[in-house]
């Protein structure tokens, strides 16, 4: 349930009072659309409760933030990684997020969450060079049944990169990737502590495995640094692997081996 938002930029003379506001509505929505697989599945997305009267930011609230939609009632802190628990939120958020946690995480066939098909890749990390953040540093890193296949080459004129992504085949066929979002002046993330369910080195993590109706599954592993939100990911089910060594413990244990080597 880890979202993203923006906020305004400070250049340029607005013509009216309002363009700021509109600038960091049409943002925040860019921003959402890119990381909508980070909310639980596509069903949850269909279940947002509108702001109600009787609602009120955190204690720690920052005027003049853009409110974060699905946890509407709190304001973000641009630039960072933020957790809040439930038990933080006003009343009538409460009861609802309860529920979204209690369903069965959910994914679509399409929703272009997938490892494959895999997308166009450049054979070393040349886009990673123009990236607004320094990523994890793979070369020459062994990872455990995994081959390196190559970075998301990203269209011509797309800079700065706000994301870099890291593709790899597991011995088996299946397929694993690495994405990192920045966490710039524009960007940051919320996410609730009641969704943490393991770590990754010394950051909170959380592991989830989405299902499809026909049956497809993946698992998604996030935690974040102070650089950048780290999504790994694989085509397949780490709790039902097709064999026992790929398990949630090889999972973990190839993002420790990862997250190690983030700049400091």
């Amino acid at each position: 349930m880890a979202t993203t938002a923006t906020q305004p930029d400070s250049a340029g003379s607005p013509v009216s009072p309002f363009r700021p506001r509109r600038r960091a509505a049409r943002d925040a929505a860019l921003v959402l659309l890119c990381c909508a697989a980070m909310w639980l599945g596509s069903g949850c997305r269909r279940n947002v409760t509108p702001r109600s009267p009787a609602s009120a930011p955190l204690a720690d609230a920052s005027p003049g933030r853009d409110a974060e939609p699905y946890l509407s009632d709190v304001w973000i802190r641009i630039g960072r990684a933020r957790t809040v628990s439930i038990t933080d939120l006003p009343p009538p958020r409460q009861a609802a997020l309860r529920a979204v946690l209690a369903r069965a995480p959910v994914a679509a066939d399409d929703d272009g969450g997938w490892v494959d098909p895999l997308p166009p890749l450049a054979t070393a990390d040349a886009d990673a060079a123009h990236a607004v953040f320094t990523p994890i540093d793979t070369g020459g890193l062994d990872l455990p049944d995994l081959r390196p296949l190559g970075t998301r080459r990203e269209p011509a004129g797309t800079a700065p990169r706000l994301r870099v992504q890291r593709y790899w085949r597991r011995a088996d066929g299946v397929g694993v990737s690495l994405r990192e979002d920045a966490l710039t002046p524009r960007l940051a993330v919320t996410e609730l502590r009641e969704q943490h369910n393991v770590a990754v080195g010394a950051a909170a993590a959380q592991l989830l495995v989405q299902r499809t109706p026909g049956g497809r599954a993946r698992t998604l592993l996030r935690w974040n640094d102070a650089r950048a939100r780290c999504t790994l990911r694989v085509d397949d089910d780490v709790d039902h692997p097709a064999q026992r060594r790929w398990d949630r413990v090889w999972l973990i244990n190839v993002a420790r081996r990862l997250a190690a080597r983030a700049p400091v």
